[in-house]
């Protein structure tokens, strides 16, 4: 069916976003019936797909944001799934950009794709994200959710997916961060913040 849709899309003109939103809509619908190797039937779909959900995603973010977890499920399955992903869609800028966005869903939905991705073991991915700013943008994003705790521990776990790249300027330019080596230090304490 996907597979489908991609011809479509690709032999239209103009894509307008109420195809992006039954796109959004038959995603969510089918996303827990893959068989094996389901991720390959989307690569011709995200290619055709990849420029309108680039310009979708930027000019209407919504909190719902289903293509985006869908993304997040469909990279948690298989490594391969990251590889498409990122070669086939276009949307590092978007995602670095919902990170420093003010709603909460879209700095977690982000967050969580960035980290699927990031734990790849083709470390260029990490520093694509990198060369992309993800250190500042994380850091915008994480300040303004400072009173959400519960999702420091998903932070540190992109943070040490970027460690793992075993890239060093990346590793630096984490420690050299003076407000994520403050909230390392926050968290790995067994003192709540402002105890003596």
């Amino acid at each position: 069916m996907f597979k489908i849709i991609g011809q479509i899309i690709k032999i239209m003109k103009e894509a307008n976003v109420k195809l992006m939103q039954l796109i959004e809509f038959l995603m969510n619908a089918v996303q827990d019936t893959y068989e094996d190797e389901w991720y390959m039937d989307f690569i011709e779909f995200f290619n055709a797909l990849g420029p309108l959900a680039a310009k979708y995603l930027s000019e209407f973010p919504t909190e719902e944001s289903k293509f985006m977890w869908f993304l997040v499920k469909y990279t948690d399955r298989e490594e391969k799934a990251i590889d498409i992903v990122m070669e086939q869609l276009p949307l590092i800028e978007v995602m670095i950009n919902y990170l420093q966005h003010e709603s909460l869903p879209l700095f977690t939905v982000s967050l969580r794709l960035i980290g699927n991705i990031s734990s790849s073991t083709i470390t260029t991915y990490s520093e694509t994200f990198y060369k992309n700013g993800l250190l500042e943008a994380l850091t915008i994003g994480w300040k303004r959710i400072e009173l959400h705790p519960d999702l420091d521990k998903e932070v540190c776990w992109l943070l040490s997916n970027m460690i793992a790249s075993n890239s060093v300027y990346i590793t630096k330019s984490i420690l050299n961060n003076a407000f994520i080596t403050n909230k390392f230090k926050e968290i790995l304490s067994f003192e709540k913040p402002g105890q003596t």
